[in-house]
């Protein structure tokens, strides 16, 4: 019966694409039926892509239905190699640490650590509460937020360093690419936090039109920063606040988590593309590559197992 109705969802599959009109404008996913739409994501849904800061031609991303446990995978993107690290169920993506390491955020709400061939699996924190770890630029310190509404700081051993208090929070998917500042995309606005006097500098604020919040940012220098919305991909300067507009998107084709690597000066994120068909609201992601600024995009394909 299993692979009967696999076979079904793909003969019945729509091909994603971009829904555009002749003016490139980014046509919305129409209102939902009174029902609500009967959610139909593909078997190896995309989540989570990050370069690895080690190898510009390798990647880590994660697989799976919400709810359920959650394959993350390594893929080299010049050979084509895939291979699965681990399988959990996790609250937040996964992160790339010192070199061979990868931190991870568990079903228990705690932080752990493991090695990138899937050994050593370690655990850094006990109390529980504890969400959206990241990394410092070094990869030697893990910031995360906790139930208690405080963040705390650990060394990659899990040695207490230091507490910071709201608005220094590490929101899911923050950067922490400057020692003292900590840039996040939240629900209202592209924001830093300096986490000696968590003074907060609101880089932009987002337009009405924008109320899924922030899906994604990154730092592609010191002064610059590339982040994403359900409406669009935008480049920001950090020190005058000047906002150019890179893609036009809409909730029906746009991009989650954004991941720059240096090396080769490309940005990696997921398209992900909503394809209506009656009640259903078929959910399709694709992996893709491209400039820093939005152009030279590679839809690049992914050799799953059988």
């Amino acid at each position: 019966m299993l692979a009967v109705l696999l076979l079904c969802m793909a003969a019945c599959r729509k091909d994603p694409e971009f829904v555009v009109t002749e003016e490139g404008i980014c046509v919305p996913t129409p209102q939902s039926p009174l029902t609500g739409w009967n959610y139909i994501p593909e078997m190896n849904t995309l989540d989570d892509a990050r370069f690895n800061p080690d190898n510009p031609q390798e990647c880590m991303f994660s697989t799976g239905p919400i709810g359920s446990p959650r394959k993350v995978w390594i893929y080299n993107l010049r050979t084509r190699q895939l291979r699965l690290v681990f399988s959990s169920y996790l609250i937040f993506p996964c992160e790339w640490g010192p070199p061979g390491w990868i931190s991870l955020n568990a079903g228990d709400e705690n932080v752990y650590k493991i090695k990138t061939n899937g050994d050593s699996l370690t655990q850094l924190t006990f109390t529980g509460g504890c969400y959206t770890p990241i990394w410092d630029r070094p990869r030697e310190r893990i910031g995360f937020y906790t139930s208690i509404g405080s963040s705390f700081i650990i060394d990659s051993h899990g040695t207490y360093l230091d507490t910071l208090e709201a608005p220094c929070s590490m929101y899911d998917g923050a950067q922490w690419y400057d020692p003292f500042w900590i840039t996040s995309a939240t629900a209202v606005d592209l924001r830093r936090a300096n986490i000696v006097d968590c003074q907060v500098d609101v880089l932009a604020h987002y337009s009405p039109n924008n109320s899924g919040g922030g899906t994604g940012v990154t730092h592609i220098s010191e002064h610059a920063v590339v982040w994403s919305t359900d409406a669009g991909v935008w480049s920001t300067d950090i020190n005058t606040h000047q906002t150019t507009k890179l893609l036009t998107t809409c909730n029906a084709s746009y991009y989650v988590g954004l991941s720059y690597h240096p090396a080769i000066n490309k940005l990696l994120t997921i398209r992900v593309d909503r394809v209506p068909d009656g009640n259903d609201l078929y959910i399709y992601t694709t992996l893709v590559r491209m400039n820093p600024d939005g152009t030279g995009q590679e839809l690049l394909d992914i050799p799953f197992p059988e």
